[in-house]
């Protein structure tokens, strides 16, 4: 679907993803995008982090058992471990081999659990930023990443020492002479308590806060907000009751709107040319909230699909755009 499409080059061109959720496969593909698409300026909009361990468990036969999808399987070689660790990570896995009794303490233990899950999400985070800079060198193209909710904020801090990419978090970065990307990472409160979930009132205070003194005469304004506007048809996902069950109405599953309305209010206020969203992974989607383009490519990461964003911006804006999955 494209968006006022016009003729010739654009001034510049930005690939936009988000939700990645660990899928080696998919931050591949990302940073191929630059080439593939021809994109000067790649943005990582958020929740970098997988969501899930596969451990790999020692058994009684020195051999290894793992779990992908429902299937245990038996992993006898090396060959066949690498295997299973590569088809983990496409699809947001951390693989973490094991005896059976430290994975007895880890599952009984959600602090250590979530230690482990860290420690695996900061390594791997390492090795795409050392991935990106071998494959982005020499080509112009600059890659800017942020967290969403549900990252660990140590990950904040490597990306702020990777020489691969720009952090994003509460500032006003520049993307060129002109264009601007203002960015929040942390969402309204969801059901699952994320590390960045927080009050309404407290998004408001930090999008404030990171737009203090900016003012139209310094170039265009880019939003890059990992939670969308609420009620943009962004944002739009199976309501669930306060035991995370799912809302239905006459046996049918209720869906409805659950993003920021500090987001929106944002939005409205400061009124930028494009607003860039994930968090709804459902609600792929793009609207206009006032001059705003605003757009949630939507995530199928555990599929190794990624989908993105396409957009091209001009001196008038932006003049056209293309939701993209491969």
């Amino acid at each position: 679907m494209l968006f006022k499409k016009k003729k010739g080059k654009p001034d510049l061109r930005v690939l936009f993803v988000t939700d990645v959720h660990g899928s080696d496969v998919c931050f591949r593909k990302f940073i191929n995008g630059a080439k593939a698409y021809d994109a000067q300026v790649l943005i990582l909009g958020g929740d970098v982090a997988g969501k899930r361990l596969s451990p790999l468990v020692r058994n009684g036969n020195g051999h290894f058992e793992g779990t992908l999808g429902h299937n245990t399987i038996e992993l006898e070689s090396d060959r066949e471990i690498a295997e299973f660790e590569t088809a983990a990570a496409d699809s947001g896995l951390y693989t973490y081999r094991t005896s059976p009794e430290e994975m007895q303490a880890i599952s009984s233990n959600p602090e250590l659990l979530e230690s482990v899950m860290e420690k695996l999400a900061g390594e791997r985070l390492v090795k795409w930023l050392e991935l990106a800079e071998q494959r982005l060198a020499g080509t112009g193209a600059r890659l800017y990443v942020n967290c969403g909710n549900d990252d660990p904020f140590s990950l904040d801090q490597i990306i702020e020492d990777s020489a691969a990419a720009t952090f994003l978090e509460g500032r006003v970065v520049p993307i060129d002479d002109s264009r601007f990307v203002a960015s929040l990472g942390f969402a309204n409160q969801t059901p699952w308590d994320c590390p960045r979930d927080i009050p309404e009132s407290e998004l408001a205070s930090r999008m404030d806060a990171t737009l203090e003194g900016w003012s139209e005469e310094q170039g265009t304004l880019i939003f890059n907000c990992h939670c969308p506007p609420y009620d943009s048809g962004l944002d739009t996902a199976q309501q669930l009751n306060p035991d995370l069950s799912i809302v239905t109405e006459g046996g049918q599953p209720v869906a409805g709107p659950v993003g920021s309305t500090a987001v929106r209010e944002a939005i409205e206020k400061y009124r930028p040319t494009l607003s860039l969203h994930g968090h709804i992974h459902e609600s792929k989607a793009a609207t206009r909230i006032g001059p705003t383009l605003a757009i949630n490519p939507g995530s199928e990461y555990p599929e190794g699909l990624l989908r993105g964003a396409v957009i091209d911006l001009d001196g008038s804006g932006v003049s056209s755009y293309v939701l993209t999955a491969g």
